[in-house]
Order: C-alpha cells, then sequence, then structure tokens
C-alpha cells in the first residue's frame, strides 16, 4: 500500500508534465519524488536509490522510457514498480512496456482520473 513513506521517481523531459504529476501525488499523500529530465539521470538515479514507483516518459532524451523500462526490469532485486506515460500508446507500444514489467499506464494529455487507475493498478500489485 502506497503511504507518505513511498519514494517516486519521475523522469519526464516535460516540466509542466512533472509538476502536475508531483501535484497529483501531493493529493495522495506521497511527497518524496525525485525528478530526471531524461533517461541518463534517471538510470542514475535507478542505480543509486530505491524507488517504489517510476513514472516514465515513453519520449525522454537520451535512453527511451521503454529502454529505460527494460533496464529497470534487469535490475536484480529491484522491486520498482513502473508506470509508462505517453502521448502515443498504441496497442503495440503497451505490449512492449508491459513485457518491459510496467503496470499501469497514463495517456497524455494528463487527467487525474488516468493518474487514480494507475496508483489503484500499483496498490494492487504490492
Amino acid at each position: 500500500m502506497l503511504s507518505e513513506k513511498t519514494k517516486v521517481l519521475i523522469a519526464d523531459d516535460s516540466s509542466i508534465m512533472r509538476t502536475i504529476l508531483i501535484g497529483s501525488l501531493d493529493k495522495i499523500g506521497i511527497k518524496n519524488c525525485d525528478e530526471a529530465e531524461n533517461g541518463t539521470k534517471a538510470l542514475d538515479l535507478i542505480l543509486s536509490n530505491e524507488y517504489d514507483i517510476v513514472f516514465i516518459d515513453h519520449n525522454i532524451p537520451n535512453i527511451s522510457g521503454l529502454e529505460l523500462a527494460k533496464k529497470i526490469a534487469e535490475l536484480k532485486n529491484c522491486n520498482t514498480k513502473m508506470v509508462a506515460i505517453s502521448g502515443s500508446l498504441s496497442d503495440e507500444l503497451m505490449e512492449e512496456f508491459k513485457n518491459a514489467g510496467v503496470l499501469a499506464f497514463i495517456p497524455k494529455p494528463f487527467k487525474y482520473q488516468n493518474f487514480e487507475e494507475a496508483i489503484k493498478i500499483i496498490n494492487q500489485a504490492q
């Protein structure tokens, strides 16, 4: 179950999207959030921290969101839950993300209802 101790990484090159997600997480009591504006920084943070959830934008620079998800899935003893964010979530892309271990999806433009659904899926996977 998610709580105020939940540690989150938001990997998205859009500062607006990161701000929206931080505000949405704050509404449900999660305040421990790190941010990465590109895939390289996200991977560095993941390798040096333990995150409960990582929100991954599909189109982040340096390392794509899908590649980042695959790298996270390959880490030993990593229990990080992943949520993909994209403005172009085709069935094929969603399947690729699922195969990489992503549990939930938030389409862009952001709607709080989609965020709530993703959080519900993450809670059920705990």
